[in-house]
């Protein structure tokens, strides 16, 4: 005869719902424990860069790359904020409000829709693309797709070649009759700026910048003078240099673009007509260069775009991962609508604007 041990009596008497349950609160205890110290650490080092924003905003080179990529800084957010709430750590989510307060403060504007502005009188619209077309993408085909689909009234263009020149020039002329170029600086350098355009172009000269500098272009739009600045600042690049060689890199990058953001500036302040900028300015939104330029100038989709408005891409990596190409205007110009244009074979997407310009009848 078959004779059951106490625990083996006991054993028959634990429903799988109590296993379920041991389990569970287990598991549960075992997470706590392997990810509240992370979610604390996590909040600390938000904590130290927010503090640091606040105190040196941008004045070292490790700070302003910080500041560059800040929108992968909240991706640990996506996963410590939901296990402290389902684990119910209240402290820890107490802590974990300060990043995603951080996160509302500096992205929020841009996941809220926005309104179409109200008509200023005495104004025309025109639609504005900017592109760094790639230096090494030779599919002209897959651009010119791009152009077709948008059918902007302006192109800027950054990394332009002779040879893209040559193949973009007679294939655009019966839509954009006017263009501009700025050759590269040296052999071998990618960084020639273009621009096409549908109304005349009466003047045209280089910006000031030593290196990759602005083509700056005095147009007539509807009766009335714009100048249009082509730009590319400086770039980071800092995951193609070694470890060693990173820190003397990066900053002297962040202190080209830096003088460069400054004579942006210069221009803005110089101007005699309305100014729109088309620019691969190598920044985020989140930089201090950005807040230095957005002082004299508007953000368009910081105004008027919707979502993150992501444009450059990784090679590895298929969907674009930060908003570093804009469209700035100044302030007697009104944007009305902006978003991220087509796949051009770049390892950046079109930002395409509509803004109103003073026409012939606005008061000057």
């Amino acid at each position: 005869m078959l004779r059951l041990t106490p625990y083996a009596g006991m054993m028959k008497k634990i429903s799988f719902p109590m296993v379920s349950a041991i389990s569970y609160r287990l598991v549960s205890m075992n997470l706590t424990q392997k990810t509240a110290p992370l979610g604390w650490i996590y909040a600390v080092v938000i904590a130290a860069w927010l503090l640091g924003r606040l105190l040196i905003f941008g004045r070292f080179w490790w700070l302003a790359l910080a500041d560059d990529l800040a929108l992968f800084l909240f991706l640990p957010l996506m996963v410590f904020l939901p296990l402290a709430l389902i684990q119910r750590q209240r402290l820890l989510l107490l802590a974990l409000m300060l990043p995603s307060a951080a996160f509302v403060w500096l992205f929020g504007d841009l996941l809220v829709p926005r309104p179409t502005p109200t008509a200023s009188p005495d104004t025309q619209q025109i639609t504005v693309m900017s592109l760094n077309k790639l230096w090494s993408n030779t599919d002209t085909s897959r651009l010119l797709s791009a152009i077709a689909q948008e059918r902007p009234d302006m192109i800027g263009l950054q990394e332009v070649t002779p040879a893209d020149m040559a193949a973009l020039g007679p294939a655009l002329v019966s839509d954009y009759p006017y263009s501009a170029y700025q050759r590269p600086h040296a052999p071998g350098d990618a960084h020639g700026s273009a621009l096409f355009s549908r109304y005349p172009i009466q003047r045209v000269a280089l910006g000031r910048r030593s290196s990759n500098p602005d083509l700056v272009a005095d147009l007539l739009v509807h009766g009335r003078p714009l100048t249009v600045v082509v730009a590319h600042l400086a770039q980071s690049n800092v995951l193609r240099y070694p470890w060693g060689q990173l820190g003397a890199y990066a900053s002297k990058m962040f202190r080209l673009r830096h003088a460069q953001v400054g004579q942006l500036e210069q221009q803005v302040a110089e101007r005699s007509a309305p100014l729109v900028i088309l620019c691969d300015c190598n920044m985020s939104s989140t930089s201090q260069l950005y807040a230095q330029l957005a002082d004299v100038a508007d953000d368009s989709f910081a105004e008027v775009g919707w979502g993150f408005g992501n444009t450059a891409k990784l090679a590895f990596i298929p969907l674009p991962l930060m908003r570093i190409d804009y469209v700035w205007h100044s302030d007697d110009i009104q944007a009305v609508s902006a978003h991220v244009g087509a796949d051009a074979g770049s390892d950046h997407l079109p930002v395409v604007v509509t803004l109103r310009v003073p026409s012939q009848g606005a008061p000057t």
